[in-house]
């Protein structure tokens, strides 16, 4: 079918300045939607085909692979991507290729059909977009309604923000209908047909094509035909018109109602599903006949040995070594390629893997695939099992051999998905668990294995499918089950109570010895719902039940993570930190890794500042080999860390990816606390719109998680006392002051907050309030030595003396803080604590004491870029009768040319500070340029000497 193209032109121009700003190394996203058959790709297809100098990138969903893993992305990067790859890392391999074709000028990705890609995909290409900065990238994603369509959420978000490029297609004007009606072969057609065409059609080309190619002209243009949808009593007589012969009363009734009578519509549907499938929608969807007729002729044109390896090429993941292709099909690879090749069946790609084919599109390997027979499939199948160098590609052909129940595959489908479950590899766990309920003969063990897939499909990222599959649980699942499932959904979203509620009624019903896997999952789950709600002692109980249990470690790694969490909050640090002292900084074990994790975190909280940078960065340098949960809580506690110890571009850098990869693995659990962590420096910086929209997003994301709603109240107190607002630190504080599960709330250095409460106490005029909040954590911290809490204390507590009266007393406890600053090595409390004594001294006096301490303040705040308490200080050090130093040439940087700088200062290459800061290699380069240029080097040598002569 000739391709024909009318209008369009304003879209067109618009295409063509959003690409002229790609070239100017800004990259854009557009997102063009509209019904099927408006023409959106042939729009995208004519505005590239104008400009041969873009590398082009495309890829298209299909409604037969949404249950493929990356195989959307498989077409972006022409290298098939493991199915136990996680989002991130396959994203990160895309954004390293398109890194890479930058170097030949700039690059457009191609995204068609995305309402049927397959959501791993979509979670990679999300990634990758969302870290191009300085990129010459157009990225055009397809789709139909949006609103409909099965995207992740993280793609759903990117493509509704504000700097995307959103193009709806209407249907043309009459006056376009008539010249595409002279493209297709209708010469006469008049404009009253024209306008009624294009309103029956919407404006529809493809809708229209088909009437126009049906239907005479005199038809077209008689104003007395109706051209509408056809009774259902006709559909059956027009589907054996297209080859329907059995089509039954009720499916014809279906399509009718379907299709609102519109016959192009139904004849797509009846040329692409036979008969069976139309009276059964269970089954899966061929190519559509016309496309399968033309690939399969060009087959049959071929000889034997190409056939066979073409044949062969359709049931293995493409592209694939020719020798494996010829192994299967038991022919001489390169004469075979070489014809099938020439025959526009099959492409060859040179990769890292060698010499290999690959289909030009997924509807010829579909085509060539039903074009086999039942037979040859399933001989090809069952031989590619034996061939198969992996379990997972023996399974994967094992279960297309397989017709109907089979109990056996089933059992071991399930015993591998546990391994997978084991090592981390979630995705693919569920897809081998869905395959083993699929074969299960037992209803209530499928129903099971459908449960356990629900709890994989969460870690995997893929929570929407996860939701669905609990939602449509069938009558017959075991009550443990369903609450499992749906216990597990409403951790994930955020409703901490429900899911704590729903698993300990599973675990109530499940016996342990019968159904030892669903007891340990549970278990696993009771461990992090409770550690969420911040009832630490209950999540150490689960945790233990988890690790001892009869097979346990299948999430040993998260559970061991809470095991040492919850025991830090509830004021055993050092019996968590002793668990874990002999875990090496280069641990590359699964459980180790998550050993590591905890360590980190817990050294930030007791004060072990470089301890904790260590363990996090060092686990962030593989971030590859982490789960989503690992990368999101290392960064944000990284940034944490590095916040405290005075890095706020590093914490800054790494507070946005943790967020960021929170959101894309649309895990709201974890999104709060993200956004609490990541909200601290834009606060304590005056960046007021940055931190306002973290601590309201976080708000939004915490549902009843009492730990992530503890993070964000702590978070919000920080931005209104750094605004000068005490009635709000009031406003959000006090609730933490009830009773309840509060464990961990009051634990010095996890995350303090008391201080901030008395100061707001006092500015209330209560100073009695401000005492009765402080005493008791003063009491904690001197108990547990927590210099860096105690810093804190005694800032708080001789402000509270200072406006008693007691202004001996008050003196002593400024000194106090100063005694436990230089321990506790965090630069900004004893900058506030300078900043608070010097407005003491100047109160009572001892202006060039105070000026010495407001200096001292003054030029920490501004290395820090701490603009509200630099301002307090400038404004004390005038009433001093002092003028403030200049600001800092290194406020000329932003916080991620900081980042790049510092990073390569250290001797990693571009590519690994982009995979560290989850940034293109181009991006780097823009961020380095601008290092380079604003410091005055010209190479990495002498920015590593600039850095290694004390420069920030």
């Amino acid at each position: 079918m000739a391709t024909v193209f009318v209008g369009r032109a304003t879209e067109m121009e618009r295409l063509g300045g959003i690409l002229e700003q790609v070239r100017s190394g800004t990259p854009r996203l557009v997102l063009v939607e509209g019904a099927a058959g408006i023409g959106k790709t042939a729009l995208v297809r004519r505005f590239l085909s104008a400009r041969p100098e873009l590398t082009v990138l495309a890829a298209s969903g299909d409604e037969c692979e949404t249950g493929l893993p990356y195989g959307v992305l498989a077409q972006l990067t022409e290298e098939a991507c493991p199915a136990d790859s996680g989002p991130v890392s396959a994203g990160a391999e895309l954004l390293d290729r398109l890194g890479r074709l930058q170097d030949g000028g700039p690059v457009a990705v191609v995204l068609d059909d995305t309402q049927w890609a397959d959501v791993p995909s979509l979670q990679a290409v999300t990634f990758a977009l969302r870290r191009l900065r300085a990129d010459q990238v157009l990225a055009i994603v397809i789709a139909r309604e949006l609103a409909a369509a099965a995207i992740p959420t993280g793609l759903r978000k990117l493509l509704g923000d504000e700097r995307t490029a959103r193009m709806r297609l209407g249907g043309l004007p009459a006056s376009d209908f008539r010249a595409f009606g002279r493209g297709v072969g209708v010469r006469s057609l008049s404009g009253a047909a024209a306008e009624r065409l294009r309103s029956l059609t919407a404006g529809n080309l493809l809708h229209a094509r088909e009437l126009m190619e049906r239907l005479p002209a005199d038809v077209l243009n008689d104003a007395r035909m109706r051209l509408g949808g056809l009774p259902a009593s006709d559909f059956r007589a027009f589907g054996r018109g297209v080859g329907v012969r059995s089509l039954s009363g009720a499916a014809a009734e279906r399509l009718r109602s379907l299709t609102a009578g519109n016959l192009l519509h139904a004849r797509e549907l009846m040329e692409r599903l036979p008969a069976d499938v139309l009276n059964d929608l269970t089954r899966p969807l061929p190519a559509p006949p016309d496309y399968a007729a033309l690939v399969l002729a060009r087959l049959a044109a071929c000889g034997r040995a190409a056939r066979d390896f073409v044949g062969a090429a359709s049931i293995l993941p493409l592209p694939c070594p020719v020798d494996h292709i010829a192994a299967l099909a038991g022919a001489e690879p390169l004469a075979a390629l070489d014809e099938a090749v020439r025959a526009g069946l099959l492409e060859e790609r040179h990769t890292r893997h060698g010499l290999c084919a690959a289909f030009p599109h997924p509807l010829s390997q579909a085509a060539i695939y039903h074009g086999l027979g039942v037979v040859t499939r399933h001989r090809l199948h069952t031989r590619a099992a034996e061939l198969a160098a992996s379990d997972r590609e023996r399974f994967q052909h094992r279960v297309r051999a397989t017709t109907g129940p089979a109990p056996e595959l089933a059992d071991e489908l399930a015993v591998f998905a546990h391994e997978e479950q084991r090592a981390g590899l979630w995705s693919s766990a569920a897809t081998h668990l869905l395959q083993a309920a699929q074969f299960a003969q037992d209803v209530r063990r499928r129903a099971r294995l459908t449960g356990e897939a629900v709890g994989a499909l969460v870690h995997a990222g893929r929570v929407d499918e996860a939701a669905e599959l609990a939602r449509t649980l069938p009558v017959e699942c075991p009550p443990e089950v369903r609450s499992f499932a749906q216990g597990v959904i409403a951790q994930v979203r955020g409703r901490s109570g429900e899911a704590a509620r729903l698993l300990a009624d599973a675990w109530s019903r499940t016996d342990p010895v019968a159904e030892p896997v669903l007891a340990v999952r549970t278990a696993e789950q009771l461990a992090v719902a409770t550690m969420m709600g911040a009832d630490n002692s209950q999540a150490t109980v689960w945790a233990e039940r988890a690790l001892t249990g009869p097979v346990a470690g299948f999430d040993a790694g998260i559970v061991r993570s809470v095991q040492i969490l919850a025991m830090a909050a509830m004021g055993f640090p050092d019996k968590a930190l002793e668990a874990t002292e002999n875990v090496p900084v280069t641990a590359t074990g699964k459980v180790e890794r998550d050993l590591l994790l905890g360590r980190g975190t817990v050294r930030s909280w007791v004060g072990d500042i470089d301890g904790a940078t260590a363990d996090l960065a060092g686990l962030l340098r593989r971030a590859d080999q982490l789960s989503a949960y690992q990368r999101v809580v290392a960064h944000a506690h990284l940034g944490n860390a590095l916040h405290l110890a005075g890095r706020w571009d590093d914490a800054l850098v790494h507070g946005e990816v943790s967020v960021a990869l929170a959101e894309e693995s649309d895990q709201a659990w974890m999104a709060g606390g993200a956004r609490a962590l990541a909200a601290m420096v834009p606060s304590k910086r005056g960046d007021w719109a940055a931190a306002e929209q973290h601590v309201a997003e976080g708000w939004r994301t915490t549902g009843d998680i009492v730990a992530s709603r503890f993070f964000v109240a702590v978070a919000e107190a920080w931005l209104a006392a750094s605004r000068g607002d005490p009635a709000r630190v009031l406003r959000v504080l006090l609730p933490l002051l009830e009773p309840g599960a509060r464990e961990g709330l009051d634990e010095p250095g996890l995350l303090d907050w008391r201080d901030l409460l008395s100061d707001a106490e006092l500015a209330a005029g209560d100073p009695g309030r401000a005492q009765a909040v402080l005493e008791p954590y003063e009491q904690r911290a001197l108990a547990r030595g927590r210099d860096m809490s105690l810093v804190r204390v005694y800032r708080a507590k001789g402000n509270l003396l200072a406006a008693q009266g007691d202004y001996a007393e008050a003196a002593g406890a400024f000194e106090r803080g100063e005694r436990h600053a230089g321990p506790a090595g965090v630069p900004f409390e004893r900058a506030r604590l300078d900043l608070d004594h010097g407005c003491f001294l100047r109160r009572h006096g001892s202006r060039n004491a105070a000026a010495e301490r407001l200096e001292a303040a003054h030029h920490v705040f501004a290395g820090l870029r701490a603009v509200p308490y630099m301002e307090r200080c400038e404004r004390e050090l005038a009433a001093c009768g002092r003028a403030a130093r200049g600001r800092r040439l290194q406020w000329d940087m932003t916080a991620r040319e900081l980042a790049v700088a510092r990073l390569v200062a250290t001797g990693q290459s571009n590519q690994q500070v982009g995979r560290e800061l989850m940034l293109s290699v181009k991006t780097v380069e823009y961020h380095l340029g601008h290092v380079f240029a604003k410091l005055g080097v010209t190479n990495r040598a002498q920015l590593a000497a600039r850095f290694a002569a004390g420069e920030r």
